[in-house]
């Protein structure tokens, strides 16, 4: 087998030695993978206390607010954090013979980690995007949390499957062609999601239900204020500020009453039982 550059560079420095052929050749690519190991180890300080300072150094002076947003998710931090992976990929074959069974274990070992990293990477951009988007006025009418917890449950099922597809040294085309026969098996495991899903869609189109209205749904006990709109529940904060969780598709299929059509004015309750504000006052 061809050895990689570096490797042929360590075995000429070490034939003055006369060692086997069998151990010059292990301590040769052993320090091949040694230099490379250490060039990933400097682009990772390189680009995290290099880049990635300039870059917080940069967005700090600034006026846009919505930039801080990437620093407060650890956008640039996550995307850094690829660097020396990516380093070791591109230069593995300067030390290892591409058709050994060391480079194939590595080199998938390392595409893993990669799409691991690069998962929580874009996880962070959709963090990011959610908080902008929920600064739009739009976001009262339109609360895109159930549309954000999808799409990052669909993120990490494709990572799983080209994690999958990696160790097994298959195509993902080859795993999702043979996922049709699970779809039941799928479905029944994500039916709440599903549910939940379909619900919030529903929700949304026909302005059910935002955060910030007031909703009262006894067989619950919710009566109060709707906190946050999610996939699979929705938060309500009790005018004794207790927090209530409800199913979202069980807001589709039970009855509920909505209060927006009101503005309420309310005091702090007297007691901890208390069941509503003291005081509502309609203003026309």
């Amino acid at each position: 087998m061809t050895q990689g550059p570096i490797t042929y560079w360590f075995q000429n420095l070490l034939r003055v030695q006369e060692l086997p052929e069998s151990v010059m050749l292990a301590v040769a690519q052993g320090l091949a993978l040694l230099v490379l190991v250490l060039l990933a180890w400097v682009t990772h300080l390189v680009a995290q206390r290099g880049v990635v300072r300039a870059i917080r150094s940069l967005i700090k002076r600034t006026r846009n607010q919505r930039d801080d947003l990437l620093l407060q998710h650890g956008v640039f931090r996550r995307t850094a954090r690829l660097t020396p992976f990516v380093v070791l990929f591109i230069t593995l074959p300067l030390a290892l013979p591409t058709e050994s069974l060391p480079f194939v274990v590595l080199r998938g070992l390392l595409q893993i980690v990669m799409v691991l990293l690069l998962a929580f990477a874009l996880d962070a951009v959709v963090n990011t995007l959610h908080d902008v988007y929920r600064d739009l006025p739009i976001a009262h009418r339109i609360p895109g949390q159930s549309f954000v917890q999808v799409f990052k449950l669909l993120l990490y099922f494709i990572a799983g499957v080209f994690v999958i597809a990696i160790a097994l040294d298959k195509t993902p085309l080859y795993l999702l062609s043979g996922l049709g026969a699970l779809t039941a098996v799928l479905l029944l495991v994500f039916k709440d999601t599903v549910l939940g899903f379909v619900a919030g869609i529903q929700l949304i189109a026909n302005r059910m239900i935002a955060p910030g209205d007031w909703i009262e749904m006894g067989q619950y006990g919710a009566d109060g204020d709707v906190l946050e709109v999610g996939l699979n529940t929705v938060k309500v904060q009790n005018w004794d500020m207790t927090i209530t969780t409800i199913p979202t598709y069980a807001l589709i299929s039970e009855a509920f009453r909505n209060w927006r059509g009101i503005r309420v004015r309310r005091s702090p309750p007297q007691t901890l039982g208390a069941h509503r504000c003291s005081q509502c006052v309609l203003l026309r």
